[in-house]
């Protein structure tokens, strides 16, 4: 899963995405039909998005490409190197296509080369629809966060360029204090309810490339990538105090909630289960000590 397209899309963000990429892949389909149908005839009527030196950005698969794909996905591997395959397989179209407007034989690798290049562009369109449909399954229904099998996909992801680059990254278990007593005297609906605004509080007070999931229950996992203890805690505490002060309401009346956050260093000398249970030991430290507060995971030793 490419980190960045989680981090920006939704679930109906993904769907969206996911529909313009297969338009765009059935008028290429299209566009191709039509230049094999006018290399086997022998009748070619071929129209500028074919012959045209810029026909790679005037057939409709170009317009969705340089105009009309989500921002969002132009910077994946797979997006980018689409550029360079389908310019290269319109160049060796309109070779083809002049040829055969001039009555001129096509060699058999002239062909062979068009079809690698179709193929290959073929390839990285499955890819991509491919990782996007993943991502599309890795929401939660409820709170449109992540879930917990997609965040530890992430996590993994996170640990490996953490400990590649040596960059520091830190994790945080947030649970909702006395989430129980909400339930029973509110009713599970409104226990929903006030999962779904914390999370959507979370992403607002949280940067852009933070990830948060919903890892079980009333409990969020948040990595905070590039960011130090000190830093984590002081972003910690904003949103601690943001959630105190908020009132959520209901019919049957507002509600306050507030939140422990346990906190740990994701340290890549040990296992990333190690690190996220030493933040579940500082978040039940947190709820020993009264909850509404952040507890830090002591450093593990060398």
């Amino acid at each position: 899963m490419d980190r960045s397209l989680a981090l920006i899309l939704d679930e109906d963000e993904t769907q969206r995405v996911i529909n313009t990429l297969e338009r765009a892949d059935r008028n290429h389909q299209l566009w191709l039909r039509r230049l094999h149908s006018g290399l086997i005839t022998g009748r070619p009527a071929f129209t500028d998005d074919i012959l045209d030196p810029a026909a790679h950005q005037r057939c409709k698969f170009g317009l969705w490409y340089y105009h009309e794909a989500a921002g969002v996905i132009r910077e994946h591997p797979h997006f980018t190197a689409i550029e360079a395959l389908h310019r290269k397989m319109h160049d060796q179209g309109r070779l083809l296509a002049g040829k055969a407007q001039e009555g001129r034989a096509i060699r058999e690798d002239e062909y062979a080369h068009f079809m690698d290049l179709q193929k290959g562009l073929c390839e990285r369109l499955v890819g991509l629809r491919e990782e996007l449909q993943v991502l599309r399954y890795s929401f939660d229904a409820l709170t449109g966060t992540l879930n917990r099998q997609a965040c530890e996909l992430l996590l993994n992801q996170e640990f490996a360029r953490v400990s590649r680059e040596q960059e520091t990254c830190c994790l945080s278990l947030v649970d909702i204090d006395h989430f129980k007593s909400i339930n029973d005297t509110y009713g599970h609906m409104v226990g929903d309810q006030v999962i779904k605004t914390l999370s959507g509080l979370l992403r607002e007070q949280l940067r852009p490339y933070d990830t948060i999931c919903r890892y079980g229950g009333e409990e969020f996992l948040i990595s905070l990538p590039n960011t130090d203890l000190a830093q984590a805690e002081e972003i910690l505490e904003r949103l601690r105090r943001e959630i105190a002060g908020r009132e959520i309401g209901f019919e049957a009346g507002d509600i306050r909630v507030t939140v422990s956050c346990g906190l740990a260093r994701l340290d890549t000398r040990v296992p990333l289960a190690e690190t996220v249970r030493r933040a579940d030991e500082a978040l039940y430290a947190a709820k020993a000590a009264g909850r509404n507060c952040i507890r830090v995971a002591a450093e593990t030793c060398c």
